[in-house]
C-alpha cells in the first residue's frame, strides 16, 4: 500500500464518510487500518467517547490530527480527521447547527479544499429541526468563495 503523500501526488484525495454509532474514534480507526483503508480525510457523525461540549477540540489519534465538535442540533459529536502524513493546514473552522466544517490546504492540491462533517436531523424529529440544520449549513458555506 503507497503511503498517503504518493497518492496525493497523482491527485487523488480518499475521503471517508461513517456514522460510527456511538463507537469510539480510535474503535473505527483501527478497524479502517485493519482492512487497509487508508483514507486521507474522514467526516465522522455520532461519534463516542468524546469529551467536548459546544467548543471545538483538537488532538492526535492513531495518525490522525481530528478536529471534534458538539453542534447544538446534534446529541453526540462530529470530527474531522486528517491523515497526519498529508501535512494539511486547517483554516476558517465552524460548528453549526448540526455540522462541522473546515477548510483544508492539502499539500498536493494548489486549491484549498472544504470538508464537512454534517448529521442532518431524521426520523422522529421535526422538520423544522432539518429546515435549521440546512439553513445554518448554508450560512456556513456562503461565507466562503473556496466552498
Amino acid at each position: 500500500m503507497s503511503p498517503p503523500v504518493i497518492k496525493l501526488k497523482t491527485g487523488l484525495l480518499q475521503l471517508g464518510a461513517w456514522n460510527l454509532q456511538g463507537k469510539p474514534l480510535p474503535t473505527a480507526i483501527d478497524v479502517l487500518d485493519a482492512f487497509g483503508l487508508d483514507m486521507h480525510v474522514l467526516a465522522l457523525q455520532e461519534v463516542g467517547g468524546v469529551a467536548v461540549g459546544e467548543a471545538l477540540d483538537l488532538s492526535e489519534s492513531h495518525g490522525y490530527m481530528v478536529l471534534t465538535a458538539r453542534p447544538s442540533g446534534c446529541f453526540r459529536a462530529l470530527a474531522l480527521a486528517l491523515d497526519e502524513e498529508c501535512s494539511s493546514t486547517w483554516s476558517s473552522v465552524a460548528v453549526g447547527h448540526s455540522h462541522l466544517s473546515a477548510l483544508i490546504q492539502l499539500p498536493a492540491f494548489a486549491q484549498r479544499v472544504c470538508v464537512v462533517s454534517a448529521h442532518l436531523p431524521h426520523s422522529r424529529r421535526p422538520l423544522d429541526d432539518f429546515l435549521a440544520a440546512l439553513a445554518s449549513l448554508q450560512t456556513t458555506q456562503i461565507g466562503r468563495a473556496s466552498c
